[in-house]
């Protein structure tokens, strides 16, 4: 099924490499973890981040992400978490929502990874281009910040925009 799907396909050297140079500016941020939220808003450019992260979204499909420093990434999608699976080869551990509720499956992931006391970036917390309030749902972003009361939360908006911006040959092809 994977190749008759009508999207781009990158490969797991892209994921590695992507992954590598995230992870290099993550530790010189000293952030344990990034978190996406959904928003398939402005033609899905709010949910660049997430699909940069994890090669899951695109054609109004919601997701999420925990992105850890040094563990395995988790994405959560609004249906279908098998198609999902089939349409890329980066990310194995996709969850849904819990009765619509985004946070469940993250912070659930986000203890999993021991981030009680971390750092955490946030996209979209605030500075983004055509977004300089935000655009993280605040109910969602409260239930996080709620059940991670010692951690730090911080927005990388910009850092992730600017990261996103260098093209490698894969993604330029």
């Amino acid at each position: 099924m994977a190749d008759l799907l009508d999207m781009p396909r990158l490969s797991l050297g892209e994921r590695d490499q992507r992954w590598a140079r995230i992870r290099a500016a993550m530790v010189e941020r000293d952030l344990a973890c990034i978190i996406t939220a959904p928003h398939t808003g402005h033609w899905e450019q709010y949910q660049a981040g997430c699909r940069y992260l994890t090669h899951i979204g695109g054609n109004n499909s919601e997701t999420s992400c925990v992105f850890p420093v040094v563990d395995d990434v988790m994405a959560v999608v609004l249906n279908r978490p098998e198609f999902w699976t089939q349409a890329q080869e980066w990310v194995q551990d996709i969850r849904l929502p819990q009765h619509h509720a985004w946070a469940t499956p993250m912070i659930d992931r986000m203890r999993e990874v021991g981030l009680e006391r971390q750092k955490i970036g946030g996209v979209g917390m605030n500075d983004g281009l055509r977004t300089p309030e935000g655009l993280f749902p605040a109910g969602m972003l409260q239930r996080i910040t709620d059940a991670f009361p010692n951690a730090v939360f911080e927005d990388v908006t910009t850092m992730m925009g600017n990261l996103r911006a260098v093209k490698s040959p894969e993604e330029i092809a």
